[in-house]
C-alpha cells in the first residue's frame, strides 16, 4: 500500500519538475496597447452647457401650453481629417422624464409643473433615448468647429406654480 503511494508520488514529483524545466527555457510575451477611436472634441469646456429659458409669469401659462423655443448650440471642435463628411449621431437622454400624451419629455426639479421640451434645428420634436442625425462634419483642424443647432421650451402639461426649475440632458455622440 506504501509502495503504490510513494510510486505515485514519484511520478507526481517527475511531472512537476518536468514543468518546472519546461517553464525555464520558454518566455512568455505581453503585448499592450491602445486603439483610439478618431473624434473631435466638445467646443463646450467641461462638458457643461446651461440654456437659459424664457422667465414667463404664471399669467402666461393660463393663455400658452409652452414657451417659444430657446435655441442651443452643440459643437465638435479639433476632428481629424479623417472624420471629414462623417455623419455626427446623437442620443439625448435623462433619467428623470416624464410622459406627457405618451412621449417623454424631461421632468424638471422645482415644483412648477413643467416639462422641457427639445427640438432639432428643424422644430421638430427629439425623441428622448433614441439617436438622430445632427448633420455632416464639414470642420477639421484646430480652427474648424462643427455647430449643430437645436431647441428646449417649457411646456405645461397642467397646473403650474412660481418657482424655479432645472432639467439635465445626457448627449452620447456617435460617428458614421
Amino acid at each position: 500500500m506504501n509502495r503504490g503511494w510513494i510510486g505515485g508520488s514519484v511520478c507526481l514529483l517527475l511531472a512537476l519538475l518536468s514543468l518546472e524545466s519546461r517553464a525555464a527555457n520558454h518566455l512568455d510575451v505581453t503585448f499592450n496597447g491602445t486603439l483610439l477611436l478618431e473624434s473631435c472634441e466638445l467646443e463646450q469646456e467641461g462638458g457643461h452647457q446651461e440654456v437659459i429659458l424664457p422667465t414667463k409669469t404664471l399669467h402666461f401659462f393660463d393663455r400658452n401650453k409652452r414657451t417659444e423655443t430657446a435655441p442651443f448650440f452643440f459643437g465638435l471642435k479639433g476632428c481629424t481629417p479623417t472624420m471629414l463628411g462623417k455623419t455626427v449621431k446623437l442620443t439625448f437622454s435623462s433619467t428623470q422624464t416624464q410622459l406627457v400624451n405618451g412621449v417623454a419629455m424631461l421632468a424638471t426639479s422645482g415644483n412648477t409643473g413643467l416639462v422641457i421640451g427639445l427640438e432639432d434645428g428643424a422644430g421638430q420634436a427629439i425623441v428622448l433615448g433614441r439617436e438622430m442625425s445632427a448633420g455632416t462634419l464639414t470642420q477639421i483642424g484646430t480652427g474648424g468647429v462643427n455647430r449643430y443647432q437645436f431647441g428646449a421650451y417649457a411646456l405645461a402639461p397642467g397646473a403650474v406654480k412660481a418657482d424655479r426649475y432645472s432639467a439635465t440632458v445626457t448627449v452620447e455622440v456617435d460617428y458614421q
